[in-house]
């Protein structure tokens, strides 16, 4: 399935939700997420934290849900004070650099609840969709001050990305706040949702800014590049690339809401 087939699959999926508004029980949970990658990931990256976004949608009068959870994790990070931009294209001087490793990702998730009532409601969850990995930079003046006559960084873009379908189950529990603490809102609105989830999927190439200096980068034929070339030489930056399948495990914590 290409980006496009998927895109297109998100967009149904909205349109239905739409849809069916006034037969439906919506909610959206949003929190911290901690991922620890696994296997061969592990190698080259340690662990991700960020933050989602789930819309829910309740199949009335059952204990299934659907919905869509978007993500966003960073990995790396590096700043670079006084750096030197000797390009044709740019004015020469010294910047302030930024790179950054971070994977953006968003599902379609499927969800059981294995008890409707009760203060704490565990459930079972699966999901399918994709993950994209960047490595971005971003190049700022140190010595102009962002306003709104200069918004912007003087230049920013990506060195690597990415993209694989990854599919994953978990299981997670709801504890409802609302009956703990008498908010006076009722019952099954307000929700602590804690969920742990183990994700695998496709291959995908990456750099990684934390990566230990003894690892040996897996890349062949990687596009733009001639076969066995394992490193990337940007103008901003220049690291190895690594290739493996996505595999690790994922906790998330936040707040939901249902309506």
């Amino acid at each position: 399935m290409n980006n496009k087939v998927f895109k297109s699959v998100v967009s149904g999926f909205i349109l239905c939700l739409i849809y069916q508004t006034s037969f439906a029980q919506f909610g959206f949970n949003m929190g911290y997420t901690y991922s620890k990658p696994m296997e061969e990931m592990a190698s080259t990256i340690r662990k991700m934290h960020g933050f989602n976004l789930e819309l829910i949608y309740k199949i009335p009068k059952s204990p299934f849900s659907v919905g869509l959870d978007l993500g966003l994790s960073g990995y790396g990070n590096r700043k670079l004070d006084n750096f030197t931009v000797v390009q044709d294209e740019q004015i020469q001087g010294t910047y302030d650099l930024t790179i950054n490793n971070y994977v953006c990702d968003a599902f379609i998730t499927g969800r059981v609840d294995l008890l409707s009532k009760g203060i704490i409601r565990p459930y079972i969850s699966a999901r399918i969709g994709v993950q994209e990995y960047h490595t971005d930079y971003i190049l700022e003046n140190p010595n102009i001050q962002h306003t709104t006559e200069c918004p912007d960084p003087v230049e920013e873009g990506t060195v690597l990305r990415d993209v694989a379908m990854a599919a994953g189950f978990g299981f997670g529990v709801r504890i409802d706040m609302g009956q703990i603490f008498k908010l006076g809102m009722g019952n099954n609105r307000l929700f602590l949702n804690i969920e742990s989830t183990y994700l695998s999927g496709g291959t995908v190439r990456y750099m990684s800014l934390n990566a230990p200096a003894n690892v040996v980068p897996s890349n062949t034929d990687m596009p733009g590049l001639a076969p066995g070339v394992s490193t990337i030489t940007h103008p901003y930056h220049t690291g190895k690339v690594y290739q493996s399948k996505i595999s690790m495990t994922n906790l998330r914590i936040g707040m939901g809401v249902h309506f």
